[in-house]
């Protein structure tokens, strides 16, 4: 069973690690920093409450410095990479964010945004991309192997739409790699592809049926000089 605990805005700024000062967040540098800690931190800086799975401490914690002051929407993005490396990810849920392990994230909603518009960020959403050439089933094909652990890609009948469940970071390279690949040449080797397996599937079928009449040739002889033989 799992075990949820609640993590609440830290209302004084002298309990946290982190400071910010006019919306910006102040150098600071950590080490062995527990993700516990850093998630209560994170909630102090964005202002909100924190929604969490029973979160265990990685061996060595979190080390690092900040030496300049940054925004606290950099500061978010940052925090989603420390996470995600940690294997654990946001998801904004109203008015509180919830974490949760990675691995859970296929079975949770997504934020949907448009192929132009998926934030750069190590978060998971989800994006619905129409292609110009009906290439779906073979872009989603090739596409699997450069998802993240726990990232998903589907297409769907019309041939023209799949969807991606990733980082935003993860599906905007994606996005690059199939925009190079969304075009006629590469529907022309599609179809030419597929023509060749129809081909080489039916000759496939044709040696086949060739070889049983060869060996059932041979079993009639087989018999037929046995019978001469008892003549």
């Amino acid at each position: 069973m799992k075990i949820i605990s609640l993590i609440l805005l830290l209302p004084a700024m002298a309990m946290a690690k982190i400071s910010v000062k006019e919306n910006m967040v102040q150098p600071f540098s950590v080490k062995n920093y527990s993700i516990v800690e850093f998630v209560k931190d994170y909630a102090y800086v964005i202002g909100k409450p924190v929604l969490s799975e029973k979160l265990k401490n990685s061996k060595g914690g979190i080390t690092f410095n900040l030496n300049t002051p940054i925004s606290i929407a950099d500061f978010e993005k940052m925090f989603y990479t420390i996470i995600e490396s940690k294997g654990y990810s946001a998801l904004i849920d109203g008015s509180f964010v919830r974490i949760i392990h990675t691995r859970d994230m296929r079975y949770m909603p997504s934020d949907f945004y448009k192929s132009e518009t998926v934030p750069n960020i190590d978060r998971f959403v989800m994006v619905i991309h129409k292609l110009k050439n009906p290439v779906a089933s073979s872009i989603t094909r090739n596409m699997r192997p450069f998802l993240s652990r726990y990232g998903r890609i589907i297409d769907f009948g019309d041939e023209h739409s799949i969807a991606i469940n990733d980082t935003g970071s993860n599906i905007n390279r994606l996005l690059k790699i199939i925009s190079n690949l969304d075009n006629k040449d590469s529907l022309k080797r599609i179809m030419k592809s597929g023509s060749k397996k129809v081909k080489d599937s039916r000759k496939t079928k044709v040696e086949k049926l060739e070889l049983e009449n060869l060996e059932l040739e041979r079993e009639l002889l087989k018999i037929k000089v046995k019978e001469g033989r008892g003549v």
